[in-house]
């Protein structure tokens, strides 16, 4: 099957999800029958399908980007139906009957994988169908590249190669198929992507930045995707076209509870303000009064049985945390309940006021000593003493090597092998056991920009009440090298190993044993725990991913650190008991 005459497919092209945080954008789509064009995967899992009541895929032998027959038979097992393109553009009956029409089209591509010019005579013709294959009260969605995008600007003006597909059709032509379809009510949302990602949606007040907003870049993209420009020159649009009448979606129905919340009571009434897109069925959406931001709310919307499993434990956790003594609880976004819409859950937490930042920035330095500050007097406050026991090795350490072996089994012999030695530094040992955030790194720090003051500590997905200290600072300390554009694996090496570290970081993590009254001695095991945590809780693998040949090397390192570690307890013991 070709893929355009222009070139061999692009990145992340095998990448391309049919759900996303952008299916909020959607009517609610548990009870619907819906028809869908994706860019070409190999199948589809079975939580993807579970989000639709029917989710129907299309085939073509001659749409580039979409599967043929022969790809569809060898797929293997999918959780979606199938139907071919042309039995739906052949069919000569005036209309289907009402049971076996859709209830919905959905087309998403914002890399202009499937909708293209060479294309559009198919896809045209597709449209043309609608009105016999959707029912009179169905919708549209087309995610789709914009062909004004700032990105295609730069790219012509600077005479950089073209992206390796044809190039997009036009918003103009996709409106003017949909209103021939019947199609009139139509909404249309600017996105602006990272790379081949979609990031973000940018709501109708305009882009605002949420991270690294000292940025003179980040400056710029507030001007120029403000109201007037942001569908002028967002990265993609996504289209959602009603017959007849407009149709709510799945933010409206969250946001018309979020206005009715008694968190607004006597305020004046939100509007969205930001709205991000993650991967899988994620997005976060922050409401508010427009003229003000120390009254906003966040709504973290999934609709993933294990994602939603796991923001349950978080909102658990965050009651727990609100019972800390005041300054630190303070720092902790409050749950403040949440809304089901179908399958899909919002939770609700009050916003920390401030900005984040992932990037190299002036203010990194200062904010990671305040975060370093924040996470000791919060191990301090928290800290359990705890003697190594076999039982106590099992929950604490053990644990964690297990969680590394199941998600990544092509090093599991690696991890197994930190067992003797990783046993022969702690059993008999005092830990402090500490509250954990889990995923600390700057990132999840929110701060004032004027002042550079600490102002909260966000994402407690991952935390625990009783986990193993060290392993929050050394993460931070690690993700500043990596967003100063160090290799993932190596900043991990060059902080674990107190000899690589910079002088700045030996004596932030000196300063943290010191406080907290952890022996030195300890370090090399948490720091084994370190990528066993990173590993089994932390980082997702793809297919194909070098990770495991970067930790094949890693390992065997990590093991003869806790061996030489072990060597000296035992000296250490010997010497006690002479």
């Amino acid at each position: 099957m070709t893929t355009g005459s222009e070139g061999a497919v692009p990145a992340g092209y095998w990448n391309v999800d049919i759900t996303g945080g952008w299916m909020y954008l959607l009517p609610p789509l548990a009870q619907r029958r819906v028809l869908c064009i994706s860019p070409r995967r190999p199948a589809q899992s079975a939580s993807e399908a579970s989000l639709f009541g029917e989710l129907t895929l299309l085939h073509d032998a001659r749409l580039d980007g979409v599967p043929n027959a022969l790809d569809v038979a060898n797929s293997g097992a999918c959780a979606a139906r199938w139907e071919s393109l042309d039995s739906l553009l052949q069919d000569e009956a005036p209309a289907r009957s009402t049971e076996r029409r859709y209830d919905g089209l959905v087309i998403h591509d914002p890399q202009g994988m499937i909708v293209h010019r060479g294309n559009w005579p198919r896809l045209a013709a597709l449209l043309r169908q609608l009105p016999k294959l959707l029912r009179p009260d169905a919708f549209v969605y087309l995610g789709v590249p914009n062909p004004r995008s700032l990105s295609r600007l730069v790219a012509s003006l600077t005479r950089q190669a073209r992206p390796a597909i044809q190039p997009p059709v036009a918003t103009a032509t996709l409106l003017d198929a949909l209103a021939g379809a019947g199609f009139a009510e139509v909404r249309i949302h600017p996105y602006l992507a990272w790379g081949p990602t979609l990031a973000e949606v940018i709501p109708p007040r305009g882009y605002r930045a949420s991270k690294n907003r000292e940025r003179p870049a980040e400056r710029f993209k507030e001007l120029l995707f403000g109201r007037a420009g942001s569908h002028r020159f967002a990265s993609a649009h996504g289209i959602l076209a009603c017959a007849g009448h407009r149709m709510a979606s799945t933010l409206d129905h969250v946001f018309e509870q979020v206005v009715q919340a008694p968190y607004y009571q006597g305020q004046a009434a939100p509007v969205v303000k930001n709205y991000l897109l993650f991967p899988g069925s994620k997005a976060i959406v922050t409401f508010g009064p427009l003229d003000r931001d120390d009254h906003d709310l966040v709504g973290i919307l999934t609709s993933d049985a294990l994602a939603i499993e796991r923001r349950n434990a978080e909102m658990a956790i965050l009651s727990e945390l609100a019972k800390l003594p005041t300054p630190l609880s303070q720092a902790v976004p409050r749950p403040l309940g949440q809304i089901a819409i179908g399958k899909t859950r919002c939770y609700l937490l009050n916003r920390i006021p401030g900005v984040t930042l992932d990037l190299e920035s002036a203010a990194l330095d200062q904010v990671t000593e305040q975060a370093l500050d924040f996470v000791t007097n919060l191990h301090c406050a928290s800290s359990q003493r705890t003697v190594m026991n076999e039982a106590n090795y099992r929950k604490l350490f053990w644990a964690l090597i297990e969680a590394a072996q199941e998600r990544l089994p092509a090093v599991a012999a690696e991890f197994r092998a930190l067992d003797a030695p990783l046993r022969a530094c702690v059993l008999g040992a005092e830990f402090p056991t500490v509250w954990m955030h889990g995923d600390y790194k700057v990132e999840n720090v929110m701060y004032d920009q004027r002042q550079r003051r600490l102002t909260g500590v966000i994402d407690w997905e991952l935390a625990r009440p009783s986990g193993l200290p060290l392993l929050d600072p050394l993460y931070l300390l690690i993700y500043n090298r990596q967003i100063r554009g160090e290799e993932h694996f190596s900043s991990i090496e060059n902080v674990l190993w107190p000899q690589r570290r910079s002088d700045l970081e030996q004596a932030q993590l000196r300063r943290y044993r010191e406080r907290l009254g952890l022996a030195e001695n300890l370090e090399p095991a948490l720091c084994a725990m370190f990528v066993a945590h990173h590993v089994g809780c932390r980082l997702h693998f793809r297919a194909g991913s070098s990770a495991a040949d970067a930790l094949q090397k890693l390992l065997p390192k990590v093991r003869a650190m806790l061996e030489r570690a072990a060597a000296l307890h035992r000296g250490a013991r010997e010497l006690e008991r002479t």
